[in-house]
């Protein structure tokens, strides 16, 4: 399989880089809404660090953006 081939089209690259932030969007809300909540009802206003679910959702985004940047899946097993 030549490398052209494997190389996405634009709309779907697009797609996807506005899938990923899209999934940064909603990772940052469910954020900043539990601190809120957190601050509001317990009147704790610690900064908390974000947790392993946040981290690998971020992760996650970031390929994603690479992916679209670059325009190919980089962990997808090719046949030899």
């Amino acid at each position: 399989m030549s490398n052209a081939s494997s190389i996405m089209r634009p709309h779907r690259r697009w797609l996807l880089a506005i899938a990923a932030l899209l999934i940064l969007f909603a990772d940052y809300l469910d954020f900043a809404g539990s601190r809120v909540i957190r601050e509001y009802y317990f009147k704790d206003f610690s900064s908390p660090s974000p947790g392993l679910t946040h981290a690998v959702i971020a992760l996650v985004a970031v390929y994603l953006l690479l992916v679209a940047l670059f325009g190919s899946w980089w962990l997808k097993v090719r046949a030899h």
